[in-house]
């Protein structure tokens, strides 16, 4: 036989030998680079279809009382602002100050013989907020020690805030002065 016609046994097994290897790199290269990508679309996997459908499921129940809570939140701060503006209404009023402070004293057995408010200037001097006060001070008569402690506790139990800042009283006449600090807001601003 002729030499350049004959092939050794290594040579015939070349092209197998080839194969095999880039069979072997080709399997290594799938279990490296994408086993792990297919299994994520085999079942359980964060890439398969029902995996997916029930994240979105519990993704919109999240999304559903996320807005639930936000609804609350927003009723509550609503409900908020009114009970602020009920303790500290944003204007001076007067007229409503006296029917209320009436309205307690009348309740509760007191005779209110005459009522006045004053801005109160210490209280708009000092901090920069824009909570204002005004001084109320009336004369009651014809009350007794139950009459006066009952009127007072309404007067702090009374949606709007204050705070009484004196009280003096002649034994002889059953007259009593009382002197009531009653807030406000303002729209003032602190930097004016």
């Amino acid at each position: 036989m002729d030499k350049k016609t004959s092939k050794t046994t290594f040579q015939k097994a070349e092209p197998i030998i080839f194969l095999g290897i880039v069979a072997i790199i080709g399997y290594a290269g799938y279990q490296v680079l994408l086993a792990d990508q297919l299994k994520q679309f085999l079942a359980g996997g964060s890439l398969n279809t029902e995996t997916v459908t029930q994240q979105l499921a519990e993704r919109k129940s999240y999304y559903t009382s996320l807005s639930a809570l936000d609804a609350l939140y927003q009723a509550s701060k609503k409900d908020t602002e009114k009970e602020i503006t009920n303790l500290i209404p944003g204007q001076q009023e007067i007229p409503e100050i006296f029917a209320s402070y009436e309205a307690i004293a009348n309740a509760n057995g007191v005779s209110v013989q005459s009522m006045d408010i004053l801005n109160d200037k210490s209280v708009a001097q000092a901090g920069g907020s824009n909570v204002q006060s005004l001084v109320v001070s009336m004369k009651v008569a014809n009350v007794s020690y139950v009459a006066i402690k009952k009127f007072l506790d309404a007067i702090e139990t009374n949606i709007r805030l204050a705070d009484v800042q004196s009280i003096s009283f002649d034994p002889r006449s059953r007259f009593v002065d009382i002197s009531i600090r009653s807030y406000y807001r303002t729209n003032r601003t602190a930097s004016q």
